[in-house]
């Protein structure tokens, strides 16, 4: 399949721009500057203020008055809605892929849990994660599933200054149990010890992170 290539100016900026923004390369704060960018680009500034503009509609962006635009930042809160609705979609393809697996990507699944198991670094541990959440999801079929789940991940997760498995590094012991359980399921082809792992996984998410976000709110309450 071709890619897409950009059709005019401004739509190659806003390809760059999204691309640095949800591969974490623009932090969340970061000043986007209509006159830097158009040197950068090699473009006049009108197309970049439409790239901006686009940028904004994504909700990648906010542009305010005499102050230009800025990489948005995501809140714990935004993030915890996103975990709660996110990981109902993933038991969802998690569920659906199933009956597809084969002995093969049961092996390559493994072999990624052994690996987090080893990895003491959050950083590290959260990468090899989203690897062991795509892998699993992959054969489910449903493409647009797959693609809303990846834009989840790039649109929030990617951009977090710190992964949960930093702000709270117990979760991993969490993380690799269930997915021990997930995978003891998967090959005994067992679609109902599946499933009871995985809304294990999915509820042990939300209570970190609704213990994350307490926390942080008790913080700002203690100082104004």
């Amino acid at each position: 399949m071709k890619m897409k290539m950009p059709s005019t100016k401004a739509d190659y900026v806003y390809d760059a721009l999204r691309n640095g923004i949800l591969e974490g390369r623009l932090a969340p704060g970061t000043r986007l500057r209509l006159a830097e960018l158009a040197s950068r680009y090699e473009t006049s500034m009108l197309p970049v203020r439409e790239a901006l503009f686009m940028l904004r509609r994504d909700g990648l962006v906010v542009i305010e008055s005499h102050k230009g635009a800025t990489v948005t930042s995501v809140s714990l809160k935004e993030l915890y809605d996103v975990v709660v609705t996110g990981t109902y979609l993933q038991m969802l393809a998690f569920t659906e892929a199933v009956p597809h697996h084969t002995e093969r990507t049961i092996s390559m699944l493994t072999a990624l849990h052994e690996k987090m198991k080893r990895t003491n670094v959050g950083s590290k541990y959260s990468e090899l994660n989203d690897e062991f959440d795509r892998l699993l999801r992959a054969p489910c079929g449903n493409e647009f599933l797959n693609k809303k789940l990846d834009e989840i991940a790039a649109h929030f997760f990617r951009r977090q200054s710190r992964s949960i498995f930093e702000m709270r590094p117990e979760r991993r012991t969490g993380c690799n149990k269930t997915h021990e359980a997930m995978l003891d399921a998967l090959k005994a082809r067992s679609a109902s010890k599946f499933k009871k792992a995985v809304e294990t996984h999915r509820n042990e998410a939300i209570r970190v992170w609704r213990e994350v976000v307490a926390e942080a709110e008790g913080s700002a309450e203690g100082h104004p």
